[in-house]
């Protein structure tokens, strides 16, 4: 597999009517954990990057002929879109080089030592629009995502997934259908889910996920355990740490890797979040 050196690569409303009267969570004594280790990766090969603006259908229609299936998948993963929102407009950052997966192009590190005593952990970076996720300290999977908007940001911190939904309909509005659905909040209604990715955060504070990602998360992530009644949490799903902090004054990062080959890389403080946060969760885990 290919690595690269020093870099990568609507709202929704969440609201959930599916959670227990009243969560009391169990405290625990403290567990302590060694500091993690990430920030930039060693690697093979090295990727320039450059922008282009479709300005028109026809260079639309281009894009999508020049390139093949596989191909076109990582260019829309590198640009946080959905086909649907390929069109007239759309300025999006290009690889010289087509790796074969959205991985090949992570700053995401390939382990964790600080998560290594988890059997499984989710990462949510906010300033670069992607997860990763972790088995023992492992780098299992990553990708994409759009986070919440300006309006209804996405809270960082540390969460945990609880309960699924094959199919949720949001409460705020019937026409909001989210497949794949993980609450990470059960009060906020929270979660990970299907939705089109428009290249920014832009959900009603949820996670969106292409499907692919959507269906594996939903399938590979741990809920939540409760007592017979349903009132206190036995065991944490899964947990989820989301960090950083998503600039909205500001084009997407991504598009910075033209001229910045390190705009990607997670920066010191954001690996200390990181490592604050998996703290937190060692003192909690019920």
């Amino acid at each position: 597999m290919y690595r690269i050196f020093l870099f990568g690569a609507l709202l929704v409303g969440c609201q959930s009517d599916q959670h227990p009267k009243k969560i009391v969570r169990k405290e625990r004594s403290r567990v302590n954990i060694p500091v993690i280790t990430c920030g930039s990766m060693p690697g093979t090969a090295t990727v320039r990057f450059r922008l282009d603006t479709l300005k028109s259908k026809a260079e639309c229609d281009s894009l999508i002929a020049q390139y093949s299936r596989e191909q076109l998948a990582v260019i829309l993963e590198l640009n946080r879109l959905s086909i649907h929102k390929l069109r007239k407009g759309a300025i999006l950052v290009l690889p010289d080089t087509i790796l074969p997966t959205f991985r090949d192009y992570t700053t995401f590190p390939e382990s964790l030592a600080g998560a290594d005593t988890l059997s499984k952990l989710l990462l949510v970076g906010l300033r670069i629009q992607s997860f990763a996720a972790y088995e023992s300290g492992k780098l299992v999977r990553c990708g994409p995502v759009s986070s919440g908007s300006k309006r209804h940001p996405t809270p960082s911190g540390l969460h945990h997934t609880n309960w699924r939904a094959r199919k949720k309909i949001s409460t705020v509005n019937a026409e909001w259908i989210m497949p794949w659905y993980y609450n990470i909040h059960n009060k906020g209604g929270i979660a990970f889910h299907q939705y089109e990715l428009p290249g920014y955060p832009a959900s009603h504070s949820c996670i969106r996920l292409n499907e692919v990602d959507a269906k594996w998360i939903y399938d590979w992530a741990e809920p939540w355990e409760l007592s017979e009644n349903g009132e206190q949490v036995v065991r944490n799903g899964t947990p989820v740490v989301i960090f950083g902090k998503y600039d909205f004054d500001l084009p997407p990062v991504w598009r910075s890797l033209a001229e910045n080959p390190k705009a990607m890389v997670l920066t010191d403080d954001e690996c200390e979040e990181i490592d604050s946060l998996l703290r937190v969760n060692s003192e909690r885990r019920p």
